[in-house]
């Protein structure tokens, strides 16, 4: 049977097991990229929240020109000391603080968390720092009212 054409079994076998590492490869890739893009989308999402935060804060200032203290999760009454005015504004910024952190959750996930403190460096900033999940790297920014 000499001048039969064809493929034999083993040549066959040979090109499957070729196709099928190639699949699964590009499976393996796909997944990947699917990954990192919900990685992506997810810091885009905190770096907007950030921004809406920073709107916020310039929308409430203090009468003195301060960053609310209370921007950290303080008390907004410890923060705001005796002056009327400020406590308007730290009450303000305690209630935008507890929304804004509600709205992460929603569009992040319920393990989403934040942090937010007055820079060190600049004490009309604010530091944030936002976490996904835990095992995600955090999207750190610095936010200037």
């Amino acid at each position: 049977m000499r001048g039969q054409q064809g493929f034999t079994m083993v040549e066959a076998l040979a090109a499957v097991t070729l196709v099928l590492v190639g699949l699964t490869a590009a499976a393996i890739a796909l997944v990947q990229v699917l990954r990192l893009e919900t990685e992506a989308a997810a810091i885009t999402r905190a770096t907007r929240l950030a921004r809406d935060l920073a709107e916020e804060l310039r929308a409430l200032p203090r009468p003195d020109g301060q960053v609310p203290g209370s921007i950290d999760g303080s008390d907004p009454q410890l923060a705001c000391g005796t002056d009327p005015a400020a406590c308007a504004a730290e009450d303000s910024v305690a209630t935008a603080r507890a929304a804004w952190l509600t709205r992460l959750h929603s569009e992040l996930g319920p393990d989403a968390d934040a942090t937010l403190n007055i820079a060190a460096a600049d004490p009309a900033s604010v530091e944030l720092t936002i976490w996904r999940h835990a095992e995600a790297a955090p999207v750190a920014l610095v936010v200037a009212p």
